[in-house]
């Protein structure tokens, strides 16, 4: 290898371990921002529960389990990754 291959080899392997960096904040960060919006929304809920009637308490509560499920079902037709199947069927 010439000096310049090895050059460039050097610079991708520094753009690469900083660009691997960078996408695991950007992952931390989003994870910590699904966290707080979800306790937000799930505060949200429990503070208002007892307003709710039986009905809207049911509904509420089979609406996730049907979104999952149909998530599940488009996954499983359109062949995703194992990695959606798998977040899916542990949900």
């Amino acid at each position: 290898m010439t000096d310049e291959q090895l050059q460039c080899a050097q610079q991708d392997l520094i753009y690469s371990k900083q660009h691997n960096e960078t996408q695991k904040v950007l992952l931390i960060f989003s994870l910590l921002g699904i966290l707080f919006i979800g306790a937000g929304i799930l505060s949200l809920f429990a503070y208002n529960w007892v307003i709710f009637p039986k009905f809207i308490k049911t509904i509420l509560s089979i609406i996730p389990l049907l979104i999952v499920q149909g998530l599940l079902y488009w996954k499983l037709k359109t062949e995703g990754s194992k990695a959606w199947i798998q977040s899916l069927l542990i949900t």
